[in-house]
């Protein structure tokens, strides 16, 4: 299983690197085997917030980096915060259109499931 975590970035460089991290020890929790991939610059960051020597990209291109990975996936683990970001509220909208499980931290509490519409 390939799960992909969508976290918000923009108001939380400071704590990112630290959410995902949590993020991951969550799902390994449950899915110890899963290939766990996330944020395209997700290694720009450290517990210091976004590295000054980072390559510089546009919003817009993280986006389509992100959902290109995404789209790659079983899973998507939307974390706290999600419904007040841009980002991750476009990558689950993308989930929903493709099939894949979208999740929401924690695990026990708003397991949302598989997404089938049908025109």
């Amino acid at each position: 299983m390939k799960i992909y975590i969508s976290l918000p970035i923009k108001s939380y460089e400071k704590s990112v690197r630290a959410r995902y991290d949590k993020a991951i020890e969550e799902i390994k929790s449950k899915y110890p085997d899963a290939e766990i991939c996330g944020p395209t610059n997700i290694n720009d960051f450290s517990d210091n917030g976004l590295d000054p020597n980072a390559p510089v990209h546009d919003w817009s291109w993280h986006l389509g980096e992100d959902i290109k990975d995404l789209l790659n996936c079983d899973m998507i683990y939307l974390c706290r915060g999600w419904k007040y970001s841009k980002g991750c509220l476009t990558e689950r909208a993308v989930a929903i259109e493709n099939d894949i499980e979208v999740v929401t931290a924690p695990f026990a509490s708003e397991r949302i499931g598989i997404y089938n519409y049908t025109a």
